[in-house]
């Protein structure tokens, strides 16, 4: 059995023995402490005020008897009479003082006979005084007054036995709880002899435990150790053989070990000098790389001492190595203008550079305004541990960087004035950009309206026409007799649904062109409004213009299998320029299609999206899940003239955000990056006066 077991049982045991054991004491003891009370309160009193109801009709027979003795002695007679009635008013106080629910039949005929009794006696005393007094009938006294005794006798005899019976409970309380101690201490002392037997066999074995731990500890491992217990000591003593035969075998092994040991750190000792030489050499190479920079590098310590200034520096700063080890930067090279680098001023011992890792611009002045110049300087932080810090100033000479920058601010003037003919150039590129859009969906218009007119069936109607001719003498016969007259009504019938449909398809086709023509005279008249030409705005259908503008790139998003979603109010209306924003729509979604030149057929979408928000603005969204846009050419990409396609000119997302502007509003672009799809926002506020 578990040790932990046993140990835990048996105080459990005594545990729950004692707590019955209590709690049985308490009960007992309450109940023996009931009964003294019931004693106390109820029957020994009921007994000593039984005793008072006799000693009182014992008083009233001596007040009856001496009144009879004195019939000539009529005062003594009344005295008798009025010890009686004190008597009757005593009994009453004494018999409503006793509180007796067990006796109470016994002790309401006690006082039906005494009441009797006293009225009887002072009856016959008041007619004793009468001088034709009736005979005294004694007999009923006598008996009266045997009957009360009789009475009183029984039930002080029944309150007697009461209280035996009570005082033998007591007693018989008494003798169980002096068996349940005896017992209860004989377990104890059994339970106790348990646990010492279980604490004297466990010290046995831990006594063995021990024993077997110095033979280990002096190395005597031939000396098995006897497992004899199944508890957590067995499982130790199990453990303990194992070690045993585990240290035997590793010292078996210890020298093969050690010989292995010594060859690996032999080993490691060689690889120790080969890895220091490698350091050397590369220190050397630092050294030499250092040497032969061309900007100037110097190494401080944390307090701005000198510990490296190359030849760079020497030449930069006039200034020899050896004069420069040992003194301190802030003292040396850097001035006043250089404070802003640091947390305070430049004078102090210790400074921290603020401008760790940036590459700042400064000016440098030497000896005589001849020799200044100006320089970028880039500090940075060495850490070696135990806060052992050093700070690198690497020093680049950009004299001729800002001269450059002179020249190019008077190349930029002379670039300013061709700037204002390029903007010329720009809205006609604009135009022909957005015109060339349209002219795609008019191509591919004219050739659907070429490839129906080639399938036409027009051709088996001029056939059917010639039939009829070659038989038009006998026109009747030939149809309801001849089999080819037969099909020809039927034939004719059919003929003339295709021929409509075919009408219908080349009417939408043709609406189609008129519409795309309208829309390239709008994109001319739009670029007018730099010669002061005013935007048309009229309340439409958001989702018409997403249709017109998809329809315009339609055979080019048929033929690469490219899927539109749409998620538009078909109730949504706004006041637009129509044709500024199906110029903007279609070119994202020519965009758009091209993006997704590299995506399978079956996943390339488009998502187009139309909301008006809360604050009356429309957002509209053209998004899709093709190439995505790299993270550095999202600033770019409304720019004039970038583009990241190889055929791209770069006019149409700028001019989509003029459009925008023009119409009071905004376009955004987001991407996550390449691969990863791109979504342009198109963001119109409204407008007070038009609405």
């Amino acid at each position: 059995m578990n040790l932990k077991i046993k140990l835990i049982g048996g105080m459990f045991l005594v545990l729950i023995v004692s707590v019955v054991f209590i709690v049985y004491g308490q009960i007992g003891s309450q109940a023996v402490q009931d009964h003294s009370k019931s004693i106390l309160n109820n029957t020994y009193p009921a007994l000593e005020k039984s005793n008072q109801i006799v000693e009182i009709v014992r008083e009233t027979t001596e007040n009856i008897v001496n009144g009879f003795d004195s019939t000539e002695d009529h005062d003594q007679i009344k005295d008798e009479i009025n010890n009686i009635k004190n008597n009757l008013v005593n009994f009453h106080l004494i018999f409503n003082s006793i509180v007796d629910d067990k006796f109470k039949t016994k002790l309401q005929i006690i006082k039906r006979d005494y009441l009797e009794y006293s009225q009887t006696g002072i009856k016959v005393l008041e007619s004793s005084m009468k001088e034709n007094a009736d005979d005294i009938d004694s007999e009923k006294i006598f008996e009266l007054t045997k009957r009360l005794l009789d009475n009183l006798s029984d039930y002080s005899n029944s309150k007697k036995n009461q209280m035996t019976s009570e005082l033998k409970n007591i007693d018989d309380q008494a003798g169980d709880f002096k068996k349940l101690f005896l017992n209860v201490g004989w377990f104890l002392i059994l339970v106790v002899l348990f646990i010492v037997t279980v604490v004297l066999l466990t010290i046995q074995a831990i006594n063995g435990l021990v024993i077997s731990a110095k033979f280990l500890a002096e190395g005597r491992l031939e000396s098995e150790i006897i497992i004899n217990r199944t508890d957590e000591l067995g499982v130790l003593q199990t453990t303990f053989e194992h070690m045993r035969l585990s240290l035997r075998d590793h010292i078996a092994n210890l020298d093969n070990k050690v010989q292995e040991k010594t060859v690996e750190i032999s080993n490691q000792m060689v690889t120790l000098q080969n890895t220091t030489d490698v350091l050397e050499h590369s220190e050397n190479k630092i050294r030499s790389i250092i040497e032969s920079a061309f900007d100037a590098i110097i190494m401080t310590n944390r307090e701005g001492e000198i510990e490296e200034f190359n030849p760079a520096a020497a030449k930069l700063f006039s200034k020899s190595e050896d004069e420069m080890i040992g003194k301190n930067i802030h003292d040396s090279i850097l001035q006043d203008e250089h404070a802003h680098l640091f947390n305070s001023s430049v004078k102090k011992d210790f400074l921290e550079p603020t401008h760790v890792n940036e590459l700042i611009e400064t000016k440098f002045s030497q000896d005589n305004s001849e020799n200044s110049f100006w320089a970028d300087i880039y500090i940075t932080v060495v850490d070696s541990g135990n806060k052992n810090i050093s700070y690198v100033y690497f020093i680049r000479d950009i004299s001729e960087r800002i001269n450059a920058t002179i020249v190019e601010k008077n190349l930029q003037k002379q670039l300013l004035e061709a700037s204002r003919h390029a903007g010329k150039a720009e809205i006609a590129t604009s135009v022909l950009h957005n015109v060339g859009n349209v002219l795609n969906s008019i191509n591919s218009s004219a050739s659907a309206m070429r490839e129906v007119l080639s399938n036409s069936r027009l051709s088996s109607y001029h056939q059917i026409c010639e039939i009829i001719t070659n038989n038009i003498g006998n026109i009747g016969e030939f149809i309801s007799t001849d089999p080819k007259g037969k099909v020809i009504p039927e034939y004719l019938l059919k003929l003339s649904d295709v021929l409509s449909d075919e009408h219908e398809h080349l009417n939408k086709e043709m609406e189609r062109v008129t519409v795309n023509i309208n829309h390239i005279v709008e994109i001319v008249k739009s670029q007018q409004s730099f010669a002061g030409h005013s935007n048309v705005f009229e309340e439409l259908q958001i989702s018409d213009i997403f249709e017109d503008s998809i329809q315009i790139n339609k055979a080019s998003l048929d033929r690469h299998g490219v899927e539109v979603i749409r998620d538009i109010p078909g109730d949504l209306t706004y006041i637009v320029d129509r044709h500024k924003l199906i110029q903007i729509l279609t070119n994202l979604i020519s965009n758009a299609k091209h993006a997704l030149k590299h995506v399978e057929t079956d996943k390339a979408k488009i998502y187009c999206s139309a909301e008006k928000m809360s604050n009356g603005s429309l957002v509209m969204q053209v998004r899709d899940n093709g190439a995505g846009i790299k993270e550095e050419n999202l600033k770019s990409l409304f720019t004039y003239g970038f583009t990241t396609k190889k055929e791209g000119h770069g006019f149409g997302l700028h001019s989509c955000v003029l459009a925008a502007k023009d119409m009071g509003g905004e376009m955004t672009v987001e991407s996550d990056g390449e691969n990863q799809g791109a979504c342009f926002t198109i963001i119109l506020q409204p407008n007070d006066i038009l609405n």
